[in-house]
């Protein structure tokens, strides 16, 4: 990636990135109202111009509800968390956290012929330090949107 400041709090720079992902049952079930769930996911970037290596891990493992009273495309995914982080640019560079959260996932755009294929989740986490430095420890909230 190659990134172009837009303001004070940003800066340019190069980025390498390199990410992998795992999941079991993220999907919208369309028979199922409850089914296992849980993903891990890997990150590493480094920054070429203002040298700094990071890292961050998580994997969430709970199970999913699908919210039919509200939508059949409404999913809610109360899970455990186990993250870690990598940071070298701190003092402390390394982060370790465990902890219980929530998301919810609403389902969109589906026609007769296609099940809804893109989704918008907002998730809600209170992780507690385990090692490390404390930014590992508070409130996580975490939104996106898969068009």
């Amino acid at each position: 990636d190659k990134l172009i400041a837009l303001g004070d709090a940003a800066r340019s720079d190069t980025l390498l990135r390199a990410a992998y992902s795992y999941t079991v049952g993220t999907d919208l079930r369309a028979i199922d109202t409850h089914w296992p769930t849980w993903y891990v996911y890997a990150e590493v970037d480094k920054f070429l111009e203002k040298s700094q290596l990071v890292g961050i891990a998580e994997g969430r493992f709970g199970h999913s509800f699908r919210l039919d009273p509200i939508s059949r495309n409404l999913v809610f995914f109360p899970h455990a968390v186990l993250a870690a982080s990598y940071d070298d640019s701190f003092a402390n560079p390394e982060a370790y956290s465990v902890g219980a959260g929530g998301s919810l996932r609403y389902w969109f755009g589906e026609t007769k012929y296609l099940a809804p294929p893109s989704y918008w989740e907002l998730t809600l986490q209170y992780r507690f330090r385990i090692a490390g430095d404390k930014r590992a420890e508070g409130i996580f909230a975490q939104t996106s949107i898969n068009y």
